[in-house]
């Protein structure tokens, strides 16, 4: 049942990569392998889609395992272990950035890149699950409406053209978002939008549900103060965390929030 969405535990990654980079918005693959055995070990399973927009409830002990950007290091290194432990995963693209690097992002050093559609429709036949996170990878919040409509909108038919299945899941660049931007998503056709951690005082809707971002930082005990939001102040101590290294990933949301973002659009 959709609704669940808004009480489950949820997820996300950006990059599953055994390779030096400046940032912490990513995990080796020796971590997020002891993650996921946490997950299996203590009994969490993933919901699919199907599973998610029917009319059942969800069982107990249900999380959902999300990916942000979907660079190749999704298929090369995150992929082989979700099967391993038999977890899903829902990965959002860039459409516009399918089988090309992240120049989208400003950030020193080197450049990854993102699945092809070819990838994509593979890792689709082996089960992988994938929504949109837009055309370009903008501040939402920070562009024209016109033009964030279009990131919206032409994203999820791209998408859907491309894997040819409907696109119902929607991910919000940098999790930033407002009223305006929601009503877009949900006006495009989209059953649910992702946002990143929770946002005291901004209340949580199908529109903007909140997620729990996986960094370099993060232990297996962060994993299981995630899942289960216990004990309260821990963990939203965790989510404090969060916030700061959201705020010091990178520059690229720094730039994206201001003068480079407007130029871009003009």
């Amino acid at each position: 049942m959709i609704k669940d969405l808004l009480h489950i535990p949820i997820l996300v990654y950006h990059k599953v990569d055994p390779y030096f980079e400046w940032g912490v918005t990513r995990v080796y693959p020796f971590q997020f392998e002891m993650q996921m055995r946490y997950l299996k070990a203590k009994g969490w399973h993933t919901a699919s889609q199907s599973q998610i927009l029917s009319e059942d409830p969800l069982p107990p002990r249900t999380c959902l395992i999300t990916f942000d950007d979907g660079y190749t290091s999704f298929k090369q290194y995150a992929f082989p272990i979700l099967q391993r432990y038999g977890l899903r995963a829902l990965v959002f693209v860039v459409t516009h950035f399918t089988g090309k690097r992240n120049t989208w992002d400003v950030t020193l050093g080197r450049k990854f890149y993102h699945l092809s559609w070819s990838e994509i429709n593979t890792l689709l036949s082996q089960g992988v699950e994938f929504g949109s996170h837009t055309l370009n990878h903008p501040n939402l919040t920070r562009i024209p409406l016109n033009k964030a409509q279009r990131e919206i909108e032409d994203s999820k038919k791209m998408l859907e053209d491309k894997i040819g299945k409907e696109v119902h899941f929607f991910s919000y660049p940098f999790g930033k978002h407002n009223r305006d931007i929601e009503k877009l998503v949900e006006n495009a056709g989209y059953k649910a939008g992702f946002t990143l951690c929770p946002r005291r005082g901004w209340q949580n809707t199908l529109y903007a549900i909140p997620r729990a971002n996986v960094y370099l930082i993060d232990t297996v005990w962060d994993i299981q103060t995630y899942l289960t939001r216990k004990p309260k102040l821990v963990y939203w101590l965790e989510i404090a965390k969060e916030r700061f290294a959201n705020l010091f990933a990178s520059g690229t949301f720094l730039l994206k929030g201001g003068w480079y973002e407007k130029t871009q659009y003009l």
